[in-house]
């Protein structure tokens, strides 16, 4: 792999820079005019600033920056922390962060998901399972530091990565499915294959944009993604999982632990997601009350819908924060894993339980430059079960 493009900024940003005016100032630039009018609302700016908030944030972006960190934004009050949120990653796209902000499950992207025509047209479908859901949302937030938007625009940048003897990415002829050239790099099978894919042949649409089609998640049969892609070199030759089943946690940190080290690689300072915890958990509830008019049917799936994301929540902190002595799940071929005597024993649950045969790491064995930030209120019923467990964190307690 050749060397990985230095971030533009090497050098520690004064707590003067953190500020809600440095953030306006960016989305200004940016022309970001969504964030420009919320932040310009001048409420509770001051009260902010002055409690030290904006030091904390300062330090969990360099945290990230070496190896991955959390935090739990605390408030009561809603437009605080939705205006704290928003200067939160713009501060992190300031400092060469790639970021996703996530309000809700039933809420759009800050601008039209690109490839949704392409999902019309190629009649696929965005994943019906909450944890699908939620890495479908990540990934159609994805907002580079130059404006640019999705997993389009990131494979098309992960495109011209140069590599050690095979030159750029998008032009490198492979016989491995896993070359180890790009997994040691990335440290995520299914991502890896991925990645040597842009010089297949295949049917309109172009292979970049179903390589994209891919990455924002699918739970289309295995057969149905192996038609995409065709046609195949043989019956072994797709490599990529459709996320259709409830409990695939590990799966979705894997895979944006492993799209976070992408990003590392290519000269960003790593990955931010800002995710609004209690919406996700409140849309999640509201629709299964709406869809499901069985009392009993109803509590049992609200019941696993809430102990699925909460996986999904723990999976993502896990990724970010823990050591890389006890990262490693036993791994076989494609990544997946062949028992769940894992470093984290019983505090994560792979997809399927102790037999499955569809399991993947929780994350990449090396730190991923992941961060995770993530709202509640004090009095929210399931963040007080505490997400510390998955990995200890600090909270940013915001101002009544």
């Amino acid at each position: 792999m050749g060397k990985r493009k230095k971030s533009k900024r090497t050098t520690t940003r004064s707590a003067a820079e953190y500020s809600f005016a440095e953030a306006l100032s960016f989305a200004k630039k940016r022309k970001l005019d969504d964030w420009t009018r919320l932040l310009s609302k001048n409420n509770g700016q001051a009260a902010l600033e002055a409690g030290g908030q904006f030091a904390d944030l300062q330090r969990f972006h360099r945290e990230v920056r070496s190896a991955g960190g959390v935090r739990e934004v605390v408030s009561d009050n809603r437009g605080y922390a939705g205006r704290f949120h928003i200067a939160s990653q713009l501060l992190a796209l300031k400092n060469d962060f790639v970021v996703s902000t996530v309000s809700g499950l039933n809420r759009a992207p800050l601008e039209s998901f690109q490839l949704a025509e392409s999902l019309q047209d190629l009649k696929l479908k965005a994943p019906g399972t909450y944890p699908g859901r939620l890495f479908h949302a990540i990934m159609s937030n994805l907002l580079f530091p130059d404006g640019k938007r999705g997993p389009l625009h990131l494979i098309d940048r992960a495109g011209e990565l140069t590599v050690a003897g095979k030159g750029k990415l998008k032009d490198a002829e492979w016989t491995a499915t896993y070359p180890e050239e790009l997994r040691s790099i990335i440290g995520c099978d299914p991502l890896v294959w991925l990645l040597t894919q842009y010089k297949r042949k295949v049917k309109v649409p172009p292979v970049s944009q179903k390589m994209a089609i891919l990455l924002s998640g699918t739970d289309m049969k295995n057969r149905e993604l192996e038609q995409l892609f065709a046609p195949r070199k043989s019956k072994s030759d797709f490599k990529w999982p459709s996320m259709n089943q409830h409990d695939q946690a590990d799966l979705i940190s894997y895979l944006i632990s492993g799209i976070s080290r992408l990003f590392r690689s290519l000269g960003f300072s790593g990955l931010v997601l800002a995710l609004e915890h209690d919406r996700i958990f409140s849309d999640g509830r509201k629709e299964i009350k709406r869809k499901e008019p069985d009392p009993t049917k109803r509590r049992r799936k609200t019941t696993e819908f809430e102990r699925d994301m909460r996986t999904c929540f723990g999976a993502l902190i896990w990724a970010a924060v823990a050591p890389d002595d006890i990262r490693k799940c036993a791994g076989t071929r494609d990544g997946k894993i062949s028992r769940t005597k894992c470093c984290h024993g019983e505090l994560l649950k792979h997809t399927g339980g102790p037999n499955s045969t569809t399991a993947y790491p929780f994350t990449t064995t090396k730190r991923c430059h992941l961060g995770v930030l993530y709202s509640t209120t004090p009095k929210n019923e399931v963040s007080d079960q505490g997400y510390q467990m998955f990995g200890r964190h600090n909270s940013i307690v915001l101002p009544s």
